[in-house]
């Protein structure tokens, strides 16, 4: 059991800020919290004055080539800065006991969102910081207290509407996208086809760190074959993935920047997490595998025992995406895009007979 202390015991710092690092906030709101100072604690450690500053800035790096030779160009913009002086203020330079400073900071109405990317030749961060400096009267080192915090665009009215029906249960129309080829089914010969449809909610953008509703359908038929019962010797090749972690699914983030410079564009990828795609959370995809069908020959003049075999298997979950929200800005002359796309693998049985679905998609902000 670890030691416990009286509370008499436990010495306070010089200054403490108190600010939800773990909130979100929006342009135009106000930034507020509080900082704890201890004057007499404050005065020894040569503490004269302290200050809270609230900075934005942007910081890209571009990879540039000069023939065969290539380099990072650095650059750092400044967003917007502001400053308050919150200590000494009067008499309680001298108070014996903690005093409670407030700050309340108005955030400016036209701000990018807080993100950060890394490729292959961009880089880039919008990155917003709330410090406290407790200024040394002299030459010795001032005291620096740093929370980095998070802003995103307020959701619209119709954007929150969106979040409320996705939690409380999809019943809207769906969009629909689809995958299918031909494959050798046997190394004998004979070709069957795989066909795969995703479908998500209809929507012209998803609810950041919502649950979104995903089916996906998959389906195989067999090469063409006499009728019987359905054989189990492989000639129903390729078989259909029956479990959720046959399901890759990943993430695609694209950045478009553009400076004075150059215009770059640059790709990456995730795992997206919570639900269908994610092999650490497979039980919480429903799987439902329909029982072989048999389809008659359809061509003219073909023989009524002649067909294939149709096997169908339904994945219900949902994704999660906590992303920074798409968006499009201007700011202090660096041009930014950011775009997404979900990228779905389905693995049916042999070699190299995989589907690949791409579902472009935007993502808004969901506080409230």
């Amino acid at each position: 059991m670890p030691p416990t202390h009286d509370a008499s015991e436990i010495q306070p710092q010089a200054l403490t800020l108190h600010f939800d690092d773990g909130a979100i906030w929006s342009p135009g709101q106000t930034l507020h919290g509080h900082v704890s100072i201890f004057p007499a604690l404050a005065k020894k450690q040569g503490i004269a004055q302290v200050r809270v500053d609230v900075r934005g800035r942007v910081e890209t790096e571009l990879m540039e080539y000069a023939g065969n030779v290539a380099a990072y160009r650095q650059r750092a913009d400044g967003l917007f800065h502001s400053s308050q002086t919150i200590w000494p203020l009067g008499s309680d330079s001298e108070a014996s006991e903690v005093v409670e400073r407030r700050f309340e900071f108005a955030l400016p109405e036209s701000l990018p969102p807080s993100f950060f990317f890394a490729g292959s030749e961009v880089q880039a961060r919008v990155l917003y910081t709330i410090q406290v400096v407790g200024k040394q009267a002299g030459l010795g080192k001032d005291l620096h207290i740093v929370k980095n915090f998070t802003v995103f665009p307020a959701p619209s009215p119709a954007q929150l509407a969106v979040r409320r029906k996705l939690q409380s249960g999809w019943d809207g129309s769906w969009r629909t996208i689809s995958q299918g080829k031909e494959v050798q089914s046997w190394i004998f010969g004979g070709h069957a086809h795989i066909h795969a449809e995703l479908k998500l909610p209809d929507l012209p953008s998803f609810s950041r760190a919502t649950a979104v509703p995903v089916i996906l359908t998959v389906e195989t038929r067999s090469k063409r074959m006499d009728r019987g019962e359905p054989p189990e010797d492989g000639s129903m090749s390729p078989a259909p993935p029956t479990h959720a972690a046959d399901v890759a699914l990943t993430l695609e983030r694209t950045v478009r920047m553009n400076t004075e410079y150059a215009l770059r564009m640059s790709s990456n990828t995730s795992r997206v997490r919570g639900g269908l795609g994610d092999p650490e959370h497979t039980r919480a995809v429903k799987c439902t595998v329909t029982p072989p069908e048999w389809i008659s020959d359809a061509r003219p003049g073909g023989k009524d025992n002649k067909g294939v075999w149709k096997r169908v298997v339904r994945f219900e979950g949902t994704i999660t995406i906590a992303e920074t929200p798409t968006f499009t800005s201007e700011a202090e002359g660096v041009g930014f895009e950011l775009l997404y796309s979900l990228q779905f693998v389905v693995n049916f049985s042999g070699v190299g007979n995989n589907l690949e679905l791409e579902f472009p998609i935007a993502i808004h902000s969901a506080h409230e």
